[in-house]
């Protein structure tokens, strides 16, 4: 439930979105969380990536989280929005962004990190990538996401692992460009091709929402069980009541969108499509 530059495999996602409050500033936040299992399956031998787009234009590498040390919290998610359920490590800093145009490389866990406030300005910022994880170009898929989405920030992740592999979570919080609009990455293509949104994917994965309040008698309070230590400036990012559905099958292509108003309410309210200017 992403989009790869070339052939790859994931499975076991987990994507969750939540709303918070920022500990330093006091602002409204979206947090988005991000868990698979990921397989380089890459026809030419080299490496690979995965491309997700978020809509903030106010994002650096101090949005991403340091899920390590507790890594099973999204299992605890998951744990809470079953149905038969029903009976960071790290300073958090202000939101300063990037100035527009830089591009930011950084390792985090399996993962070499691509940061941009433009999908074309990633390319050229491939080089900066360590050999062994840097994937070959695949122009068609950063002029697909260059032409659709204004004011985005995007974030490539690097990998070359030919087994499967389970990263730590991915864990980021951002300022939304539009405070009355969610969306939950789920564009799908891992073939390399850029996503069509005419075609039915296939998809087997869990979609979670959640808040500090709970805002709907449809949500469940969360027990961190699994997690175990979660350090505090992490642990404010968190939800404490989510809603959450299993979805498989095929669907139609595209991201899950929705209005704000649904946070509280099941994800299956949720359409799917792009979320543009």
């Amino acid at each position: 439930m992403c989009v790869s530059l070339d052939q790859a495999q994931f499975q076991g996602t987990i994507i969750s979105l939540s709303e918070a409050l920022h500990p330093l500033t006091g602002k409204r936040i979206m947090v988005l969380t991000y868990t698979n299992t990921v397989e380089n399956q890459s026809r030419k031998g080299g490496a690979n990536a995965m491309l997700l787009h978020f809509p903030s234009s106010k994002m650096t590498r101090d949005n991403l989280v340091d899920t390590k040390p507790f890594r099973r919290f999204s299992e605890d998610l998951v744990d809470a929005v079953r149905p038969q359920r029903r009976s960071f490590g790290g300073e958090m800093k202000g939101t300063l962004g990037m100035t527009r145009g830089m591009v930011d490389v950084f390792d985090h866990d399996i993962y070499s990190v691509v940061v941009a406030d433009c999908a074309s300005d990633i390319p050229s910022a491939l080089g900066r990538v360590a050999a062994e994880k840097r994937p070959e170009l695949n122009q068609r898929v950063f002029d697909w996401y260059q032409e659709r989405f204004t004011d985005y920030t995007f974030w490539l992740c690097c990998f070359n692992n030919r087994d499967a592999q389970q990263a730590a979570p991915l864990m980021w919080w951002y300022e939304p460009l539009d405070e009355t609009r969610i969306m939950l990455p789920g564009l799908d293509a891992h073939t390399g091709a850029p996503p069509d949104l005419r075609e039915q994917v296939e998809v087997d994965h869990w979609l979670i929402l959640g808040s500090k309040e709970r805002r709907s008698h449809k949500m469940t309070q969360v027990s961190y069980t699994k997690a175990g230590h979660i350090p505090a400036n992490a642990r404010a990012l968190l939800p404490d009541f989510v809603t959450g559905i299993k979805v498989d099958g095929y669907k139609a292509n595209g991201d899950f969108i929705g209005g704000a108003n649904l946070i509280g309410e099941s994800p299956g309210h949720l359409y799917r499509g792009l979320l543009t200017a």
